[in-house]
């Protein structure tokens, strides 16, 4: 019995697999894996696991399924396997399971418990580099040490704490108030002069005076421009991201821009130039200046697309990008209609970080994923009562 409700033990299968892959993922971020590296077999283990967990929950404990929510499951699995099958990206599939398993969890209760291992894990990998323990990945950029702190590459420190950051708020009952700007006001000063991660830093101080305003706008009772902007932030991004990719060659403005955005908008006309549109996505082979067990290979070059709407599209398919849409814009829906306005702003900063940024759909990093996978299967029939869009057990 916990807060005078119980404890559903259907949450277990979930929470278990979501706790192994949360360290798996965040665990190949790391220079640990300089020591003991991630295997194949580890990951075969825990998506065995993921399965066995998603048949025991959603057959052997009979939980049903509508008719058509169970139509939607068979359709996406199948588009699912099939852009696996082609690019061996099998991430995508294990998101859909657990997708699964998060049948009839709230949004916040997930970024609680995502909270429970991703806020340690983080200490103890950037103590584990200031100790010497492991390596401090250190690139040197524009004449600027980027430190990564015990991670792969300094971008890949300044996501984790960003995610973390937004499952915080994702999961407070507090309101944003102004006090709250320090923390993030502090961390992209931080993250500037550390890392040198220009961007990062600009995403931190928009995203808290965007929930700031929108904090102020709710107590106004004056959010229905949120609402608008939610709807639109998501396909507005992906269509300017696409365009500004096919026309970067002929527009001097978008070659200033993309040198503002360190290269973003020349690496997705590269890659559409070289891989172009496909239903079921392509299998693309990147390399970065992130470390690597193997090191950089130089007969390959650098090729990086670090943006999330390139990557859907091109990595992922054009099939899989409209469900991830459709998700997207079912979330905004549901979440506005409930009240849940700082999870609507939650979405749209995820949307603009897209655009500088490829990790939204990974649970080693963020544990919104649920929310562009599918999320009307989650809100399944059941013996629960719904009270302010939180699911307790009767």
């Amino acid at each position: 019995m916990k807060n005078g409700f119980k404890v559903q033990s259907s949450k277990i299968p979930f929470y278990s697999a979501f706790f192994i892959y949360i360290i798996l993922m965040m665990y190949g971020t790391t220079m640990f894996m300089e020591i003991v590296p991630v295997t194949s077999m580890m990951y075969t283990i825990a998506r065995t696991f993921l399965i066995f967990s998603t048949v025991y929950l959603c057959w052997v404990k009979k939980r049903l399924f509508s008719k058509v929510q169970f139509r939607y499951i068979v359709i996406i699995g199948i588009i699912l396997l099939v852009v696996v099958i082609s690019t061996r990206y099998t991430t995508i599939l294990d998101s859909f399971l657990l997708c699964l398993l998060a049948t009839s969890l709230d949004i916040r209760e997930i970024c609680k418990h995502y909270l429970k291992i991703s806020v340690p894990f983080l200490l103890i990998t950037v103590g584990a580099s200031l100790t010497g323990v492991i390596q401090n990945y250190t690139v040197y950029v524009d004449n600027r040490i980027r430190l990564s702190y015990g991670f792969i590459y300094p971008t890949d420190f300044a996501a984790h704490i960003f995610y973390v950051w937004l499952a915080y708020w994702g999961s407070a009952k507090n309101d944003f108030k102004y006090r709250n700007m320090i923390l993030p006001i502090f961390m992209a000063f931080f993250l500037y002069d550390k890392s040198y991660a220009k961007l990062d830093s600009i995403l931190f101080i928009a995203g808290a005076v965007f929930l700031l305003f929108v904090s102020f706008c709710e107590k106004k009772e004056k959010t229905e421009w949120l609402y608008k902007l939610g709807m639109m932030s998501f396909p507005a991004c992906m269509i300017l991201s696409v365009l500004a990719s096919y026309l970067y060659r002929k527009s001097s403005f978008l070659q200033w821009l993309d040198v503002l955005l360190t290269h973003r908008i020349s690496s997705g006309d590269d890659a559409f130039s070289k891989y172009g549109f496909s239903l079921f996505g392509h299998y693309i082979r990147q390399q970065g200046f992130g470390w690597t067990p193997n090191g950089f290979d130089n007969s390959f070059g650098y090729f990086f697309i670090d943006n999330g709407y390139h990557t859907i599209i091109l990595c992922y398919g054009i099939l899989f990008t409209i469900i991830v849409l459709a998700s997207y814009l079912y979330s905004i829906r549901f979440h506005y209609n409930a009240g849940n306005f700082r999870i609507v702003a939650i979405l749209i900063l995820i949307s603009i970080s897209n655009l500088v940024d490829c990790r939204f759909l990974n649970p080693g990093y963020s544990p919104f994923f649920v929310l562009f996978f599918c999320p009307w299967i989650m809100n399944v029939r059941s013996n629960n009562i719904k009270i302010n869009n939180l699911i307790i057990s009767k």
